[in-house]
């Protein structure tokens, strides 16, 4: 059986607060591409993102338990569950692609 609570009224009045939101959200990453990178730059830049999406799963896994606990769900509680698979699969690519981004820099030139 699915809970609903009444949401709760944001306390900062329409409008403001917003222009600070979007201002601490890139909208994009300035960032060579993969193809421009050395594979230490590739290793590096994929350990980051990796660590990345580590750090958000943990929140959002605590957020989603939290949840849980208070008897609280909705479909977004099982798109977040979907999320955490693939989330799962993508973890597990990078390491494969940092992986061979640092065996590539350990080969000798040829």
């Amino acid at each position: 059986m699915t809970q609903h609570r009444p949401r709760r009224r944001s306390r900062t009045p329409p409008g403001r607060g917003d222009d600070m939101i979007q201002a601490a959200r890139p909208t994009s990453i300035e960032r060579k591409s993969l193809r421009e990178m050395t594979p230490a730059e590739r290793a590096d830049w994929y350990t980051e993102q990796r660590a990345e999406l580590e750090d958000f799963c943990s929140y959002a896994q605590s957020w989603a338990k939290g949840r849980e606990r208070r008897g609280i769900q909705n479909e977004n509680d099982d798109r977040y569950q979907q999320f955490f698979i693939m989330a799962a699969d993508l973890i597990g690519g990078l390491e494969e692609l940092r992986q061979e981004a640092a065996a590539e820099e350990d080969r000798p030139d040829e």
